[in-house]
């Protein structure tokens, strides 16, 4: 099985992925909803950024979430049923590599679970 390695970590980090010819920047710039209500029923995520491809996928506290491409703009994904009140810090992974370097963002992205 192949490992995980980040691509955008969300609580912090930008990474240029491509090949050495032709770095891209990827970048993060929302996650909707910020605030869910614990449930028993999962709840969509859309994360919204540049440079996204079909080969990444979200975390919650850096649990893998089958995640859809849906372009190179946004990736879906489900914050799943009965996950308990607390905070999760999301991160986006490339499950094909293609780690080239890192910078540091200047927003945290977390996911708030809250009480019914």
């Amino acid at each position: 099985m192949q490992s995980l390695r980040p691509a955008v970590a969300l609580g912090g980090l930008l990474i240029f992925t491509g090949c050495s010819s032709s770095l891209q920047l990827l970048s993060v710039t929302a996650v909707t909803p910020s605030t869910i209500v614990a449930s028993a029923s999962a709840t969509p995520i859309t994360v919204a950024g540049t440079q996204f491809n079909k080969n990444m996928s979200v975390t919650l506290n850096g649990v893998g979430q089958p995640t859809t491409f849906v372009s190179s703009t946004t990736l879906t994904t489900n914050a799943p049923a009965n996950l308990p009140v607390g905070t999760y810090a999301i991160a986006i992974y490339d499950n094909e590599g293609g780690l080239a370097g890192a910078a540091t963002l200047p927003t945290t992205f977390t996911l708030q679970v809250t009480a019914k």
